[in-house]
């Protein structure tokens, strides 16, 4: 950023007349030096990072971002803009912009994205999410056992409103 100077009009100043009847009018210039721009594009001090998680675990996809003024932040997934629901909680606090699920499904996975904008500028951020399926539990094989009695049922009464 550089500093910039500027032709302005100063005030007029009246002189005296020159002819009769009439009067001139004299006019000049100054140049103002204007202070430097002190805003600052967004830029994202930390990254999103590409992730592996387990199916049914919990996501934070977090990225912290500097910019003057306070930058807007919208994040993407595959492209398509998301925004906070039931299921998916966007914050953005001093400087941190996060992307919350507590509960993450295969069909979570994806590209994410966390873009912040202000007057000076547009940046960006990028992730991939991988889901890791559930492992099944293996089935059981050879033979299986029969059920076991282990108490014998009991008879009993109970007055009505009892526990």
């Amino acid at each position: 950023y550089s500093d910039t100077k500027r032709s302005v009009p100063s005030s007029a100043s009246p002189t005296t007349p020159t002819t009769p009847g009439g009067s001139r009018r004299r006019q000049s210039t100054k140049e103002i030096a204007l202070e430097k721009n002190d805003f600052i594009a967004p830029q994202f001090t930390d990254k999103l990072k590409d992730l592996k998680i387990k199916d049914g675990e919990s996501l934070t996809l977090k990225a912290v971002v500097t910019g003057d003024p306070e930058p807007q932040i919208q994040w993407l997934k595959n492209g398509k803009p998301l925004s906070s629901s039931d299921i998916i909680d966007l914050k953005y606090k001093s400087g941190v912009a996060s992307l919350n699920i507590n509960e993450v499904f295969p069909e979570d996975e994806g590209d994410y994205e966390c873009i912040a904008t202000n007057s000076e500028g547009k940046e960006s951020t990028k992730c991939k999410l991988t889901i890791i399926p559930m492992e099944e539990k293996p089935k059981e094989t050879g033979p299986s056992k029969p059920p076991r009695i282990v108490d014998h049922l009991t008879s009993g009464s109970v007055s009505d409103g009892s526990p």
